[in-house]
């Protein structure tokens, strides 16, 4: 399944470096590639999680109203342009595979989380309004980050001829700019609490962070059912 030339290493490169899969085992350095993965702030793309952050952040922090805003762009990196800029999202997975959308929402409702792609909120006329503002720029320089950067750069233009500007360059849960304890918690509660209510999930929360003294996980089990 793994080492074999039609299995997953074979398919996903031509040099697979196997020798890597048992690194640590051998009395060397221990190496978790876990730590590596990305959690998602937002679930959308990870095109759209720089451009959202700074969206956010420049409209909350200044104050920006949504129907004082003139144009939005966001200067990025080739393929959100050639691959992420779906201008009319119809559905729900359209406008998370859309970056100008989730720019859109941010500046219209301040909010880049599961409420910001139901179908409601796509077709609200403020956010489709605000998604004819935002405008994708393809920047060569900061082409030249991606893949290890995931480079934005915003401006807001508004009504009274100012400009608010923001940059990002890596993503919030990624390797590089990794959530807090806290922010992960957060995430973990804005999903769970919908589902399974307040006290299960911070009951599940004080369980995940002593699990190691969890004498029989099926406890855990039980609470996320």
């Amino acid at each position: 399944m793994i080492e074999n030339p039609k299995g997953y290493t074979g398919a996903y490169s031509k040099e697979p470096a196997l020798a890597k899969l048992t690194r640590g085992l051998d009395g060397g350095p221990m190496v978790w590639e876990l730590l590596n993965n990305m959690l998602k702030p937002y679930p959308s793309l990870a095109a759209s999680h720089t451009p959202m952050d700074v969206t956010l952040k420049l409209v909350t922090e200044n104050d920006i109203k949504p129907q004082d805003i003139v144009r939005i762009v966001n200067k990025t990196y080739n393929t959100v342009k050639s691959h992420f800029s779906n201008y009319e999202p119809t559905n729900v997975m359209a406008a998370r595979l859309s970056v100008p959308y989730c720019i859109a929402v941010c500046a219209a409702k301040r909010n880049g989380g599961l409420d910001a792609f139901h179908t409601k909120t796509i077709f609200d006329p403020l956010v489709q309004e605000m998604l004819k503002k935002v405008e994708i720029v393809a920047d060569p320089e900061l082409h030249k980050l991606y893949p290890e950067k995931f480079p934005s750069n915003i401006e807001i233009y508004t009504k009274d001829g100012k400009v608010y500007k923001g940059e990002m360059y890596y993503a919030k849960g990624s390797a590089k700019n990794p959530f807090t304890d806290e922010e992960a918690k957060n995430k973990f509660r804005g999903l769970a609490v919908p589902v399974i209510g307040k006290e299960r999930t911070e009951k599940t929360i004080t369980m995940i962070e002593n699990l190691e003294s969890v004498s029989n996980v099926s406890e855990l089990a039980l609470l996320l059912r």
